[in-house]
C-alpha cells in the first residue's frame, strides 16, 4: 500500500510541477475560499521556490521561480519582499509583462506612488490594450495629489 501511495504522490507532484507550485495552488485556493490556512501554504510555497531556484541552472526557469515567489509575498502583502522579487525577475528577463503589473503595484500599496506610475507605464508599453495600467497610473496620480 506505501508503495502506491508513494507512487501516486509522485505523479501527483509531477503533474502540477513539483512541491513549490502544488502549495502554491493549493494555497490560491484557500485564498479565494478567504480561509486563513492560504498563509501557511503561500510561506511554505515560497521557501520550496527558494529551495528549487537554489538548484536551478536554467536562467528562464530561475526568472519564473523569482517570479512565483514575488507572487507569494505578494498574495502574503509582504510588499517589501514582493517587490523585490519582482524586481530580481525582471532582472533575470521573466518573459510576462505582467511582472511589471505586480511590481507597480506593490510599490502603490507602499506609497511609493511615482515609482509605480514608472512600472504601470512600462507595463502598458509591453501590453498596449491593457485598460488595468491606465486606471492604476490615474489611481497613483490621485493618491499623490491627496499626499500634497
Amino acid at each position: 500500500m506505501e508503495n502506491a501511495c508513494l507512487k501516486n504522490k509522485k505523479r501527483i507532484l509531477k503533474k502540477h510541477g513539483g512541491k513549490a507550485r502544488l502549495a502554491f495552488e493549493i494555497a490560491e485556493c484557500y485564498y479565494q475560499n478567504k480561509d486563513t490556512l492560504y498563509i501557511k501554504w503561500f510561506n511554505f510555497a515560497a521557501e520550496q521556490y527558494k529551495k528549487d531556484y537554489s538548484k536551478e541552472k536554467d536562467k528562464s526557469k530561475k526568472a519564473t521561480q523569482l517570479f512565483a515567489i514575488g507572487k507569494c509575498y505578494y498574495y502574503l502583502e509582504y510588499y517589501p519582499k514582493a517587490e523585490a522579487y519582482f524586481h530580481k525577475s525582471i532582472k533575470a528577463k521573466y518573459p510576462d509583462p505582467i511582472a511589471f503589473y505586480y511590481l507597480g503595484d506593490c510599490l502603490k500599496k507602499q506609497n511609493k506612488c511615482q515609482e509605480a506610475i514608472v512600472e504601470f507605464s512600462n507595463f502598458k508599453k509591453l501590453c498596449a490594450n491593457c485598460l488595468d495600467a491606465d486606471e492604476m497610473i490615474d489611481k497613483c496620480l490621485i493618491e499623490m495629489e491627496k499626499q500634497k
